[in-house]
C-alpha cells in the first residue's frame, strides 16, 4: 500500500511539471502542392536576450486542420467547448495585435468570423496536436530586424522526419507585409 501512494505521488509530481506547449497562429504560408499552411508560434518557449529573440514555429496544414477534428465526436465537443470558454473570457489571440491583421478585419463581422476561425485553430493544435509538416526554430534580431533559421525538421504525413538541418542559416533583412514582420511585432516589443 506505501508503495502504491509513493508511486502514485511520483506520477503526480511529475505530470504537474510537464506543460504542453501553447501554440498561437503566427501567420500563413503555402506548402507543397501550393496548400495553405497555418504557421503556429509556441508561446512558452519564446526568449528574449538583449533584442534576439528565438522561438518554435510549427506548420500544419489546412486540410490537417479540418481533418483531425472530424474523426472523434469528443474531440470535437471538447474543442468547441474550450473555443467557446476561450471567447467567454475575451481572449484575443495575439496574432491579432499586428498592423497586417488590424487593417485586414475593419469591420465587426469580418473580425468575429477571423477571431472565431483562429481560436478554433489555435485550440485544435493544442487539444488534438495535428500532424505537421515542419518545426522550425527562428531567431530574430529586434534592433537590426533580421531573422534567421537555427533548426529546421522536414516531417511526412506519417510524421516521420524526411529531412532536417541544425546550423544557423544566413541572417536576412525582413520584407515587408511577410510573416517576418508580423513577428517583429509579436515578439520585439
Amino acid at each position: 500500500m506505501i508503495r502504491q501512494v509513493f508511486m502514485f505521488s511520483i506520477l503526480l509530481i511529475f505530470s504537474l511539471g510537464a506543460k504542453a506547449s501553447d501554440w498561437k497562429l503566427a501567420g500563413f504560408a503555402k506548402g507543397l502542392g501550393n496548400q495553405e499552411q497555418y504557421l503556429f508560434y509556441d508561446a512558452d518557449s519564446v526568449t528574449n536576450s538583449s533584442g534576439v529573440v528565438q522561438f518554435w514555429i510549427k506548420a500544419v496544414a489546412e486540410t490537417i486542420l479540418e481533418k483531425s477534428i472530424k474523426k472523434n465526436k469528443k474531440i470535437h465537443d471538447e474543442v468547441i467547448e474550450e473555443s467557446a470558454q476561450k471567447l467567454v473570457h475575451h481572449y484575443l489571440p495575439p496574432i491579432f495585435s499586428t498592423t497586417k491583421y488590424k487593417k485586414a478585419y475593419p469591420n465587426k463581422d469580418l473580425f468575429q468570423n477571423a477571431l472565431l476561425g483562429v481560436v478554433r485553430y489555435e485550440t485544435i493544435v493544442n487539444v488534438i496536436q495535428p500532424q505537421h509538416s515542419q518545426e522550425i526554430l527562428w531567431e530574430m534580431n529586434c534592433n537590426t530586424k533580421e531573422s534567421r533559421t537555427l533548426e529546421v525538421t522536414i516531417f511526412n504525413l506519417k510524421g516521420q522526419i524526411v529531412g532536417s538541418k541544425s546550423s544557423a542559416g544566413e541572417w536576412q533583412h525582413t520584407s515587408p507585409d511577410s510573416n517576418g514582420e508580423d513577428w517583429l511585432q509579436l515578439f520585439c516589443k
